[in-house]
């Protein structure tokens, strides 16, 4: 197997995580918050590893800028979410 395909691979999959998530979150994040920051993390991860090794190899990166770009915000309001989550709990909880 040629180290190229490994790359694309990497970017396909954090590409498609990061896909998948970003249409779910705003559906799902509702009650998943925890499980979307760490999918987006892995998202993350994946991209940016696919594009690194692309970019040196000189494949292609379409899936791993994609993956980032849709990632990287993904991450970001589930963060929020799950931070305003805990705080309601813990306000309610007193």
């Amino acid at each position: 197997m040629s180290t190229s395909s490994k790359e694309n691979k990497l970017g396909l999959a954090g590409g498609i995580i990061g896909i998948a998530l970003a249409a779910t979150s705003f559906i799902f994040s509702w009650f998943l918050a925890p499980l979307y920051v760490i999918g987006t993390a892995v998202a993350i991860v994946l991209s940016s590893i696919g594009l690194s090794r692309s970019m040196k190899s000189g494949s292609k990166k379409a899936f791993a800028i994609t993956g980032l770009a849709t990632a990287i915000p993904t991450f970001i309001w589930t963060l929020i979410w799950s931070f305003a989550l805990i705080g309601a709990a813990a306000s309610s909880s007193n």
